[in-house]
């Protein structure tokens, strides 16, 4: 079994699987086939003890994973078994109010151009960052089924057909305070799942709906937006700061530059985007010049300490 007809080279993807002893199966935005699901399975579970699931699987999928894991002899770990009730569970079932609350806890927002810019990575970066310096943090990623890794994950309610765009807003907004008083954090950071605005016609990236969501139950003290590593003048980061001001009344505070950029060719077509991977010195080498206000990986103890001092100038605003 060598290659996978729409999903790659599947030794390459097991390329580095010896001692490796758990298999994580998360949500993804490739989709593949349930015979695609069932070779990469075959192939990764020959040398592993257990298969993490965090990732919504189809009945069908579901019963072709217990077949192979039975054959393998493999246990299968379903995240609910690791990490009990969520919170978000437990807020739900509370009912907690209808109404928008005050949130007193800083908050620190991350969105982006769209998927694929690294807003996660970087939710995790900044949140380690500020542990290692002693705050206590809160993390509602915008990703879903990552509560294993000890953050929140963007909460499935804001799924629901069952739920219209307000009463979305309002559920997330006392998810938020009700989280605040559960955590006791000192900051939260919070993601914000895809892009602002449609791409394309044909890839309309959910229309910023998530984002519309958001910024409306909740406001940054600390905003950053996640950018692709494109070749984009100066202007363009004016043009974007006054897009989030007048579309969300949100102010930029930082930009943060993704390794990856997307595949122009598939941004006109129906087929999920492709994006493509750089390394962070070509990331480095495009962006250094536009100084201040512009961070990457290699940058992120900077951007933490400018986020830092962002939000203890708001408390000595307060003070006077």
């Amino acid at each position: 079994m060598n290659k996978s007809e729409k999903g790659g080279n599947i030794q390459q993807i097991g390329s580095n699987i010896k001692g490796i002893e758990l298999l994580w199966i998360v949500k993804s935005t490739n989709k593949i086939t349930l015979e695609e699901f069932e070779k990469r399975l075959i192939f990764l579970t020959q040398d592993i003890k257990s298969i993490l699931v965090s990732r919504k699987l189809s009945a069908e999928e579901f019963d072709k994973l217990e077949e192979i894991a039975k054959t393998n002899s493999v246990r299968i770990i379903e995240e609910k078994d690791i990490i009990g009730a969520l919170p978000e569970q437990s807020f739900e079932e509370s009912g907690v109010g209808y109404a928008l609350k005050d949130i007193e806890i800083p908050i620190v927002m991350i969105a982006g151009a769209g998927e694929n810019c690294n807003k996660f990575e970087l939710e995790l970066l900044i949140a380690n960052k500020l542990k290692e310096i002693g705050y206590k943090v809160s993390v509602v990623t915008s990703r879903s089924y990552v509560n294993c890794l000890g953050v929140h994950s963007f909460p499935t309610f804001m799924f629901q057909s069952l739920k219209d765009e307000s009463e979305k807003i309002i559920a997330y907004n006392n998810y938020i305070k009700y989280l605040s008083e559960m955590d006791k954090p000192d900051i939260f950071v919070l993601g914000v799942p895809g892009g602002i605005l449609p791409i394309t016609r044909r890839q309309p990236e959910h229309f910023g709906i998530f984002a519309f969501e958001v910024f409306n139950s909740v406001k940054p003290d600390y905003m950053i937006f996640n950018l692709y590593n494109a070749d984009v003048e100066r202007k363009y980061l004016s043009e974007m700061k006054m897009l989030m001001k007048y579309r969300f009344d949100v102010d930029i505070d930082a930009f943060y530059i993704s390794n990856y950029i997307q595949d122009g060719l598939s941004l006109n077509t129906f087929m999920p985007i492709k994006y493509i991977r750089q390394e962070q010195q070509d990331v480095e080498e495009k962006w250094e010049k536009f100084g201040e206000g512009i961070y990457y990986k290699s940058k992120i103890t900077l951007l933490v300490e400018n986020l830092i001092q962002t939000l203890n100038g708001y408390k000595e605003i307060e003070i006077l």
